[in-house]
């Protein structure tokens, strides 16, 4: 998931009013470990000293929130430091593509709380990439604390997802939050779903016009294929998967239906699904397409990240919009490459946060992700205390 941002390597200091055991380090990694808990649990925290640090003091419950590489970074086939804590689909990736053991892994159902070391763990959905979730940790005679990982939080799936298991702990917890896009430059996303139909509608329009094209769609190990499917729904057609990605897409559960539109053979097709930094590379969309010259004729790319609403990228080769009915995608054409960006976000945007924020009232906020705007988490820190 390349994100610029990423995780905080130690606290801000912005909300440094939880006092945890095992004080030296908590506090220098408190966005990554949970007061009140044995050891004290870790989550996304495999890489380092810090790691090395958390064991040493005690540390064998950790929580790996999803299967990205910022997140999991450090954890390999020779994990040996106690038990790794996820949902099914993560423990699947860590399996089959890490290598990690399965007796070293647990496995946690959604809004199903279980006992860990005697904390009351409970997984809950997370609305970011397959097998993502957050965790919900009740300490006997502690404070609750939420640690989102990375999260989509719509009003939609907090009501339907989140709210049935959160209910009981408003005005009560901790949160440590994805603030990926706590930044009002980021103030609103279209849910996934609206940005995935409307660049397929667009797409659809670019293949009617010119049946040549090869339509590059990226996409995370773990993450956007919402967009390609949609994409090759829209056009009547499978999408040409690589092998790393359809080894990750073995361990999804994705329905019949979707697993039908993969394909090995990228002849058989002119939608293929490749790594997000490939529709971000001029060269490399030219060198691909000069593969295919004798079959295609020019490029039709799809960026799909929240980021696109904030690129610089201003140029006269750029239109900010392509038209009313889809005034968040943007189109860049340079010689035989047109690139469309799609603000599909698996994070929150900024009035997402605020609605959340408001809506649980935790008692403290930690910053999960480097702030970019520091004005902005203070208006989420000032929304959490009007209680």
């Amino acid at each position: 998931n390349p994100n610029p941002l990423r995780r905080l390597p130690s606290g801000s200091g912005i909300s440094g009013n939880a006092q945890a055991p095992n004080g030296q380090y908590s506090n220098k990694w408190k966005s990554h470990v949970i007061a009140g808990t044995p050891g004290p649990f870790a989550v996304d925290c495999f890489n380092g000293r810090q790691s090395t640090c958390l064991w040493e003091k005690g540390t064998t419950s950790w929580f790996l929130s999803h299967f990205h590489y910022d997140h999991y970074i450090g954890l390999k086939k020779t994990f040996c430091k106690g038990k790794i804590y996820c949902t099914k689909i993560t423990a699947k990736l860590v399996h089959h593509i890490l290598g990690v053991p399965l007796e070293r892994i647990g496995i946690l159902l959604l809004n199903q709380p279980v006992a860990v070391q005697g904390v009351k763990v409970t997984a809950v959905e997370a609305n970011h990439c397959p097998g993502a979730c957050m965790f919900l940790f009740e300490p006997a005679g502690e404070r609750p604390t939420l640690h989102t990982g990375d999260c989509r939080l719509t009003p939609s799936q907090v009501r339907d997802k989140m709210m049935p298991v959160l209910s009981k702990v408003r005005s009560q917890a901790r949160l440590i939050l994805d603030t990926t896009y706590c930044n009002r430059k980021y103030a609103h996303f279209p849910t996934k779903e609206e940005a995935a139909e409307a660049i397929a509608r667009v797409i659809s329009a670019e293949v009617a016009s010119n049946p040549r094209v090869l339509v590059l769609v990226g996409s995370y190990t773990v993450g956007k294929e919402l967009v390609f499917f949609k994409i090759a729904q829209a056009l009547g057609r499978k999408v040409y998967i690589g092998a790393n990605k359809r080894r990750v897409l073995k361990c999804l559960d994705l329905p019949a239906e979707l697993r039908a539109l993969a394909t090995a053979n990228d002849m058989e097709t002119n939608v293929h699904a490749v790594p997000l930094g490939y529709v971000r590379s001029q060269q490399r969309m030219e060198s691909i397409l000069k593969h295919y010259k004798n079959k295609y004729s020019a490029v039709v790319a799809v960026c799909p990240t929240g980021w696109s609403l904030g690129s610089s990228d201003n140029g006269a080769a750029r239109s900010s919009s392509i038209s009313n009915n889809n005034s968040f995608i943007s189109c860049k054409r340079k010689g035989k490459v047109v690139t469309y960006s799609v603000p599909y976000s698996e994070h929150s945007s900024y009035e997402e946060l605020r609605f959340f924020v408001d809506w649980l009232q935790p008692v403290q906020v930690t910053p999960f992700v480097k702030l970019q705007d520091q004005e902005a988490f203070a208006a989420l820190l000032a929304i959490a205390s009007n209680k």
